[in-house]
């Protein structure tokens, strides 16, 4: 009876460490949405590396696309995230700077593999688990500068502009910024509505990447851009922390390694479509209002003055040395 008993639990014990190694193996598949329409081409460059991670992860890890801002909210996203409703956003972290107050760190002026290298991602990872319950993976499109876009013509001051008289459609993350050139900030959701309003004169410019000018159509009222940007577009590739450290070894790391590898072909690949679209905006009779350095400098300087002071002034909820950051970051 014992020998018997016992050769029943040694083929249960075989039998259930099969099992468990084939689930362990098992492809694992996740839900993803972006903050913008996937005709964007931001959004793009995220589709053609969940194309590429999904030709090398078959029987590994998948990524299935869910949508755009039709599917979620890009601010509301991150609570989807948490409470596993889609398992990876992808969007610029400002967009839900409510729920993770670190997000301004990002606006500085290193590239993503400089931040990469110093230890920026690393140290944000615990911040990044503790309010979102997330793991940010990388940085795509690093190299997309935003711009003002205006329909008239500014007067220089020494800040680069002024704006006073100008009504400029903004978001959060540079509202401050349209501020303290002089302008009055309006902030509205959506390229529908800023398209609206620049038609009918409601506001006299807008913050934008340059990438999305002509894809928005918003070239057709706007005749200068200011050079230089006052910062380049982060978009964040982030994955629910559970699922992530849930998932095998070998889907971990197929799944970092690739996000790198895109974090710096976006980088030059972001830079190259700037180039392109500045020569094709500049057909379209946009005029450059190129800075010269010294005030150029105080242009960029007054729009890093908002996030750094935002982060002193929410230093207690924050539990990243600021000063350490600000060297990684600009």
């Amino acid at each position: 009876m014992f020998k018997k008993l016992s050769l029943c639990a040694a083929a249960a014990v075989c039998v259930f460490g099969v099992a468990s190694t084939s689930a362990s193996a098992a492809e694992i598949t996740l839900k993803a949405v972006s903050a913008f329409p996937k005709t964007q081409l931001m959004t793009v460059d995220f589709i053609k590396f969940i194309n590429a991670l999904n030709k090398k992860g078959k029987g590994t890890i998948q990524i299935k696309y869910l949508g755009g801002p039709e599917v979620a909210n890009p601010r509301e996203a991150p609570i989807g995230l948490r409470r596993g409703l889609f398992d990876i956003i992808y969007g610029p972290p400002t967009y839900y700077s409510g729920l993770f107050p670190e997000a301004d760190f990002f606006l500085g002026t290193k590239t993503p593999m400089e931040r990469r290298a110093n230890g920026f991602m690393k140290t944000l990872d615990g911040a990044f688990r503790k309010r979102l319950g997330a793991h940010a993976v990388a940085h795509f499109v690093g190299s997309i500068g935003l711009h003002l876009w205006l329909t008239k013509k500014p007067p220089l001051g020494p800040l680069g502009i002024d704006l006073s008289g100008f009504k400029v459609r903004t978001s959060p993350a540079y509202r401050d910024f349209v501020k303290a050139l002089g302008g009055t900030a309006v902030v509205m959701r959506g390229t529908g509505a800023v398209y609206t309003a620049l038609e009918r004169g409601v506001v006299q410019g807008t913050g934008l990447p340059i990438v999305q000018v002509r894809d928005t159509k918003i070239h057709k009222f706007v005749k200068y851009r200011v050079d230089p940007a006052f910062f380049q577009t982060v978009m964040l590739v982030v994955v629910n922390a559970k699922k992530f450290d849930g998932m095998s070894q070998k889907a971990r790391d197929l799944l970092t390694s690739m996000a790198i590898q895109y974090e710096r072909d976006t980088f030059a690949s972001a830079k190259a479509k700037t180039e392109s679209e500045t020569k094709a905006l500049d057909k379209e009779g946009v005029k450059t209002i190129k800075l010269k350095a010294k005030p150029a400098a105080a242009y960029v300087d007054t729009f890093l003055k908002t996030p750094w002071a935002r982060l002193e002034k929410n230093k207690k909820k924050i539990d990243i040395d600021i000063m350490k950051m600000r060297k990684l970051t600009r």
